[in-house]
């Protein structure tokens, strides 16, 4: 793993090789293919105020350009808020139409009782 991403992080990645396979990592940022079955970025956000979590997206995350490699269940970026029992899971492509046109790279999430909430940098939730 590069740097030193929290506990959570590490638990996350141990529960995606679990069910899916050894993973490789690629990129600059925290890019990995489980296995042939699914390529992902793993990103974390400790608790902010309330539930609210804060995640700056890599370049290699929001630009359509970068190309993850190709896999049987296809590329997710994966939000990690706070531990390993509150993870999202997103296909990519949802991701990529939403950060469209948002410079920052920004995403917050926000957790409203049982629903989690999307908003990005200069648009409603």
């Amino acid at each position: 793993m590069r740097g030193n991403p929290p506990i959570f992080v590490e638990d996350t990645v141990r529960a995606l090789q679990k069910r899916y396979g050894k993973p490789t990592a690629f990129g600059k940022s925290r890019l990995y293919q489980f296995g042939d079955a699914l390529t992902c970025s793993i990103n974390y956000s400790k608790r902010l105020r309330g539930e609210k979590y804060f995640f700056g997206l890599a370049q290699e995350v929001a630009d359509e350009r970068f190309d993850y490699r190709p896999t049987r269940l296809g590329a997710f970026v994966i939000l990690v808020c706070g531990s390993a029992e509150k993870v999202l899971v997103l296909p990519r492509p949802l991701v990529l139409q939403a950060m469209r046109n948002v410079t920052t790279r920004k995403l917050d999430v926000f957790a409203e009782g049982d629903t989690y909430v999307l908003q990005t940098t200069g648009h409603p939730k």
